[in-house]
Protein backbone atom coordinates (compact mmCIF):
# COMPACT_ATOMS: atom_id res chain seq x y z
CA UNK A 1 0.00 0.00 0.00
CA UNK A 2 1.45 3.58 -0.96
CA UNK A 3 -0.14 6.39 0.56
CA UNK A 4 0.00 10.14 0.18
CA UNK A 5 0.32 10.36 -3.19
CA UNK A 6 1.97 14.12 -4.60
CA UNK A 7 2.02 14.22 -8.30
CA UNK A 8 4.48 16.70 -9.86
CA UNK A 9 2.39 19.46 -8.48
CA UNK A 10 3.51 18.80 -5.60
CA UNK A 11 0.25 19.33 -4.10
CA UNK A 12 -1.61 16.33 -2.71
CA UNK A 13 -3.52 13.92 -4.58
CA UNK A 14 -6.98 13.10 -4.17
CA UNK A 15 -6.72 9.72 -3.95
CA UNK A 16 -4.81 9.54 -0.81
CA UNK A 17 -4.21 5.58 -0.83
CA UNK A 18 -3.61 3.13 -4.11
CA UNK A 19 -3.27 -0.72 -4.13
CA UNK A 20 -0.42 -1.82 -6.31
CA UNK A 21 -0.48 -5.64 -5.51
CA UNK A 22 -1.68 -6.52 -8.75
CA UNK A 23 0.73 -4.23 -10.49
CA UNK A 24 3.05 -6.27 -13.23
CA UNK A 25 6.45 -5.97 -12.81
CA UNK A 26 8.57 -6.27 -15.80
CA UNK A 27 12.02 -8.67 -15.51
CA UNK A 28 14.55 -8.03 -18.23
CA UNK A 29 16.72 -10.83 -18.31
CA UNK A 30 19.88 -10.48 -20.48
CA UNK A 31 20.84 -13.77 -21.86
CA UNK A 32 24.62 -14.03 -23.30
CA UNK A 33 24.54 -14.36 -27.25
CA UNK A 34 25.19 -17.86 -28.53
CA UNK A 35 26.65 -15.97 -32.13
CA UNK A 36 29.34 -13.81 -32.78
CA UNK A 37 28.18 -10.32 -33.46
CA UNK A 38 25.47 -10.02 -31.79
CA UNK A 39 23.91 -8.60 -28.56
CA UNK A 40 20.61 -8.90 -26.31
CA UNK A 41 19.40 -6.50 -24.03
CA UNK A 42 17.85 -3.07 -24.80
CA UNK A 43 17.88 -2.32 -28.85
CA UNK A 44 16.39 0.61 -30.47
CA UNK A 45 16.35 1.43 -33.73
CA UNK A 46 18.13 5.00 -35.09
CA UNK A 47 20.19 6.06 -38.49
CA UNK A 48 23.35 6.28 -38.69
CA UNK A 49 25.26 9.61 -40.11
CA UNK A 50 28.28 7.57 -41.26
CA UNK A 51 29.20 3.52 -41.85
CA UNK A 52 29.16 1.65 -38.91
CA UNK A 53 30.18 -1.93 -38.16
CA UNK A 54 29.14 -4.14 -35.26
CA UNK A 55 30.29 -3.22 -31.95
CA UNK A 56 30.67 0.59 -33.01
CA UNK A 57 29.65 2.95 -30.48
CA UNK A 58 27.94 5.59 -30.93
CA UNK A 59 27.06 9.26 -29.88
CA UNK A 60 24.02 11.48 -30.95
CA UNK A 61 24.30 14.41 -33.03
CA UNK A 62 22.14 17.10 -33.38
CA UNK A 63 21.50 15.90 -37.04
CA UNK A 64 19.28 13.55 -35.24
CA UNK A 65 21.95 10.50 -36.24
CA UNK A 66 24.15 8.36 -34.52
CA UNK A 67 27.86 9.01 -35.12
CA UNK A 68 30.97 7.46 -34.07
CA UNK A 69 31.72 8.18 -30.32
CA UNK A 70 35.25 9.45 -29.49
CA UNK A 71 36.71 10.58 -26.40
CA UNK A 72 39.11 13.33 -26.97
CA UNK A 73 36.53 15.77 -27.36
CA UNK A 74 33.28 16.82 -25.10
CA UNK A 75 31.32 17.26 -28.03
CA UNK A 76 31.59 13.22 -29.33
CA UNK A 77 31.83 11.53 -25.91
CA UNK A 78 28.14 11.63 -25.05
CA UNK A 79 27.72 7.84 -25.42
CA UNK A 80 24.19 6.64 -26.16
CA UNK A 81 24.65 3.04 -27.63
CA UNK A 82 26.51 0.43 -29.69
CA UNK A 83 25.91 -0.82 -33.36
CA UNK A 84 23.77 -4.00 -33.35
CA UNK A 85 24.80 -4.79 -37.10
CA UNK A 86 26.65 -2.85 -39.89
CA UNK A 87 24.58 0.29 -40.96
CA UNK A 88 25.19 2.04 -44.29
CA UNK A 89 25.49 5.54 -44.42
CA UNK A 90 22.01 7.54 -43.46
CA UNK A 91 20.45 4.34 -43.09
CA UNK A 92 18.33 3.12 -40.52
CA UNK A 93 19.27 0.17 -38.33
CA UNK A 94 19.68 -1.52 -34.80
CA UNK A 95 21.65 -0.13 -31.01
CA UNK A 96 22.04 -1.37 -28.14
CA UNK A 97 21.36 0.85 -25.49
CA UNK A 98 22.01 -1.76 -22.32
CA UNK A 99 22.75 -5.06 -22.19
CA UNK A 100 25.29 -7.90 -23.20
CA UNK A 101 27.60 -8.09 -27.10
CA UNK A 102 29.50 -10.85 -27.85
CA UNK A 103 32.05 -10.65 -30.84
CA UNK A 104 34.63 -13.03 -31.33
CA UNK A 105 37.49 -11.00 -32.62
CA UNK A 106 37.49 -9.42 -29.14
CA UNK A 107 39.81 -10.33 -26.91
CA UNK A 108 39.65 -8.60 -23.50
CA UNK A 109 40.95 -9.29 -20.02
CA UNK A 110 37.74 -10.58 -18.02
CA UNK A 111 36.22 -8.30 -15.36
CA UNK A 112 38.63 -5.56 -16.43
CA UNK A 113 36.50 -1.93 -17.20
CA UNK A 114 35.66 -0.58 -20.49
CA UNK A 115 36.39 2.89 -21.82
CA UNK A 116 35.74 4.74 -25.09
CA UNK A 117 38.64 5.36 -27.21
CA UNK A 118 39.92 8.85 -27.57
CA UNK A 119 42.13 7.44 -30.27
CA UNK A 120 40.21 6.00 -32.72
CA UNK A 121 36.52 6.76 -33.31
CA UNK A 122 33.25 4.09 -31.85
CA UNK A 123 35.96 2.29 -30.35
CA UNK A 124 36.53 0.89 -26.81
CA UNK A 125 39.89 0.22 -24.85
CA UNK A 126 40.68 -1.51 -21.38
CA UNK A 127 43.06 1.63 -20.88
CA UNK A 128 41.40 4.61 -19.03
CA UNK A 129 42.45 8.03 -20.54
CA UNK A 130 45.18 9.89 -18.58
CA UNK A 131 46.24 12.61 -21.24
CA UNK A 132 44.83 16.68 -20.63
CA UNK A 133 41.58 16.68 -22.00
CA UNK A 134 40.83 13.55 -22.85
CA UNK A 135 37.18 12.68 -21.73
CA UNK A 136 36.62 9.65 -19.46
CA UNK A 137 33.57 7.48 -20.25
CA UNK A 138 32.78 4.27 -18.71
CA UNK A 139 31.03 1.92 -21.12
CA UNK A 140 30.99 -0.85 -19.51
CA UNK A 141 33.11 -4.58 -18.43
CA UNK A 142 34.53 -7.50 -20.03
CA UNK A 143 32.44 -11.02 -19.04
CA UNK A 144 34.42 -13.15 -20.90
CA UNK A 145 37.28 -12.45 -23.37
CA UNK A 146 34.36 -12.19 -26.21
CA UNK A 147 31.88 -10.96 -24.72
CA UNK A 148 30.71 -7.52 -22.67
CA UNK A 149 28.12 -6.01 -20.64
CA UNK A 150 27.56 -2.85 -22.25
CA UNK A 151 26.42 -0.31 -19.56
CA UNK A 152 27.34 3.19 -20.53
CA UNK A 153 27.26 6.29 -18.24
CA UNK A 154 25.72 9.48 -18.86
CA UNK A 155 28.96 10.64 -17.21
CA UNK A 156 31.34 12.33 -18.69
CA UNK A 157 34.67 13.57 -17.07
CA UNK A 158 37.49 15.27 -18.33
CA UNK A 159 41.00 14.86 -17.84
CA UNK A 160 42.61 17.92 -16.46
CA UNK A 161 46.58 17.24 -15.63
CA UNK A 162 47.45 21.23 -14.71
Amino acid sequence: MISNIYPCDNKQSSTSTIDIANVPIQKLTLTSPSLSLNASGVIFTGTAGEYLTFGDIVYLKSDGKYWKAKGDVYSTAAVVGMAAATIGINTSGNFLQLGIARNDSWNWTIGDKLYLSVTTGGTMTQTAPTADTNQLVYIGYALTATSINFNPTPIIIEITTA
